[in-house]
């Protein structure tokens, strides 16, 4: 929250941001860290909240709680394929250069299970198209999970060819960083991570989606749709380099108890 110089920040003015976090579908201790320190700088620097305003920064708090506690810190919703295409889609209808790479770099991300460091990290030398348009490779030479540094190959879809086909051929790029600054201060260089974090975030936005979104929401939805098709965990795990199965569990464990047991069995769903 920023604070210009002279304003005197109120309770009613940190409840209201508290009710714009849990809008945007902030976890509950975020919000609650956040505003603990809001309160330290008023304390310290302007004047301290007390009294009927501490209340009704108190109840704020409270209702986040109660209508976000099945948002855990650190985590994001995730982006089925679906959901990816369609936000991907919407992204490369502007036509211009910034829509067709951010496409690109959502169908890609949600094809791969890549991380935002290992797109950041892509340079055009790791892509290997099929030539008859029915998909390619992306090739990471280093990973969070590959200890040994023996590198990974990955699958990419034909719509994920032709979006990545489509911008290198707009930016005019044969060789070196993947998915570069289009403008700015920085045009011409690598895309950071941090960037294309946010852009996603917007991108996400932009389409209707409401929520906190980031990129690991990505990995996550990928593991989703993979459950829903009917893989087991192990394909899962694979796909997205987990080495624990446990990990992979967390993160599906709304479709693998859709199609568990009692759904298979007594009702016949999923079978």
């Amino acid at each position: 929250m920023y604070v210009d110089a002279g304003f005197r920040l109120n309770g009613r003015d940190l409840r209201k941001w508290i009710h714009k976090k849990r809008e945007d579908g902030q976890a509950p201790g975020s919000i609650h860290n956040s505003a603990i320190a809001i309160r330290k700088w008023c304390k310290v620097f302007d004047r301290e909240i007390r009294g009927a305003e501490a209340e009704l920064v108190s109840a704020a708090l409270l209702t986040a709680s109660k209508r976000n506690k099945d948002k855990r810190r650190g985590s994001a919703p995730g982006i089925s394929w679906e959901d990816a295409e369609q936000i991907a889609e919407l992204a490369g209808r502007t036509g211009d250069l910034r829509g067709l790479r951010d496409k690109a770099i959502i169908l890609l991300a949600s094809d791969a299970f890549l991380r935002v460091s290992e797109v950041a990290a892509l340079n055009v030398e790791d892509l290997t198209f099929n030539d008859d348009g029915s998909g390619g490779l992306v090739y990471l030479a280093t990973s969070k999970t590959d200890q040994l540094g023996e590198g990974t190959v990955l699958f990419l879809g034909p719509q994920t060819q032709d979006a990545l086909l489509e911008y290198m051929k707009t930016i005019g790029i044969k060789s070196g960083p993947l998915f570069i600054n289009e403008r700015g201060p920085h045009a011409g260089g690598r895309m950071k991570a941090l960037a294309i974090g946010h852009m996603l975030g917007r991108r996400a936005k932009a389409a209707g989606f409401k929520g906190r979104f980031t990129f690991h929401g990505l990995r996550r939805g990928s593991a989703s749709s993979m459950i829903l098709a009917g893989a087991a965990t192990q394909e899962v795990m694979d796909s997205g380099r987990w080495e624990s199965e446990e990990m992979v569990r967390r993160y599906t464990r709304g479709e693998l108890a859709a199609k568990g047991g009692v759904a298979r069995y007594r009702y016949g769903i999923g079978k």
